[in-house]
């Protein structure tokens, strides 16, 4: 018979929908959210992935963002369950811990949370009230799924819980995609004339802390002529970027993509770059390192542990711009470039979608 579980988030990311599945699948379960996460401009390319029907808990009609509070105890009362997964330390998961101890309830109450390494050993939390509410809830908490090994270290060291699950999606779902997308990734190549190049790829928000002026910088003390940076996103720092980009003719802007004209890039780059100064995880690496991309990934960002350097990529230091200058120039000596003929390169990652939900569920069900 498979235990109950009732899930209290917020919403679910496009990064999430895999891990939930798989959730509704083992337990017998129930997801609540507040919302769909807008990522896309057609919220159904989520909600089709999903094998479940998501509950929808609303503070008032019309608010998408919110929950009652009182919904919660609701849930709870309603639904007698063996396992609560929350998000993060915030209300849902407060009220749950607080219902199950006034209530003498014997549910284990599971958190996720995406901070990463640097956030926790250097005080580089988003905020001071995230910093505070963890010392406080993460103690009474049953587990913690956390999305970096040194995080989920830390979290034993000073909790005795975590479990480490990187964000990350099913690998067989992931590479089916990416072969589907192979006609139009060679139309990518054709239309750009990238045969024969090395491509540098940018997927993300165009804003400070993602630090894409380090990598326009470096690009250009790289200075080969045989390279293409392509930029995909949009944002507040935009017009800065191409400022900063004038005068390059081999770096491109694509403004923001999504779904299929996002993912048919992947096949085509040489290497992903994620150079941010503060980034919880950066599921982008996950996405890169499945169609095969080479990933070069700051040292601030949770996704560097997904990162073997010398084996799938590399890790630098995200203000370092002659750093990542060479970490360019050696895919350019060592990687072969574009191929004129495009086909699906070799799954880069180095940690099992199946294997690493399996300890999870593991975890929960000890």
């Amino acid at each position: 018979m498979k235990k109950k579980l009732l899930v209290f988030q917020p919403t679910i990311a496009p990064y999430r929908v895999d891990l939930f599945n798989k959730l509704n699948e083992v337990f017998d379960a129930k997801i609540f959210l507040n919302y769909i996460i807008y990522t896309f401009k057609d919220p159904s390319k989520i909600t089709d992935l999903l094998n479940f029907k998501p509950i929808y808990l609303k503070r008032k009609d019309g608010d998408k963002y919110h929950a009652k509070n009182s919904e919660y105890i609701k849930q709870l009362k309603a639904n007698d369950p063996d396992v609560v997964i929350t998000g993060e330390f915030g209300p849902n998961t407060i009220i749950t811990l607080l219902y199950r101890w006034l209530h003498r309830k014997h549910y284990k109450v599971v958190s996720i949370c995406d901070d990463s390494y640097d956030m926790i050993i250097n005080h580089n939390d988003f905020s001071r009230r995230h910093r505070i509410v963890r010392r406080i809830v993460a103690p009474l908490l049953d587990n913690i799924i956390l999305v970096e090994p040194n995080v989920a270290n830390w979290y034993q060291e000073h909790y005795h819980k975590g479990i480490w699950f990187p964000i990350i999606r099913d690998d067989d779902k992931a590479r089916k995609k990416y072969e589907r997308l192979l006609p139009e990734s060679q139309k990518v190549i054709d239309e750009y004339h990238l045969a024969g190049k090395h491509v540098f790829l940018f997927v993300g928000r165009l804003v400070a802390l993602k630090n894409v002026k380090t990598i326009i910088q470096a690009f250009k003390k790289l200075n080969d002529e045989n390279s293409v940076l392509v930029i995909i996103g949009s944002g507040e720092d935009e017009e800065n970027l191409h400022k900063e980009a004038e005068g390059l003719s081999n770096v491109i802007f694509t403004g923001r993509l999504e779904d299929d004209e996002l993912y048919k890039w992947y096949n085509v780059v040489t290497a992903f770059i994620l150079a941010s100064y503060q980034e919880a995880f950066g599921a982008v690496t996950n996405e890169a390192l499945l169609a095969g991309c080479w990933a070069i990934i700051s040292k601030k960002a949770g996704s560097q542990c997904l990162v073997k350097p010398g084996v799938n990529g590399d890790v630098f230091e995200p203000m370092n711009v002659d750093e990542l200058a060479n970490k360019m120039e050696y895919v350019c000596k060592n990687l072969p470039a574009v191929p004129s003929k495009i086909e699906l390169r070799k799954n880069g990652m180095a940690y099992p979608f199946k294997e690493m939900i399996g300890k999870v569920i593991d975890n929960i069900y000890k």
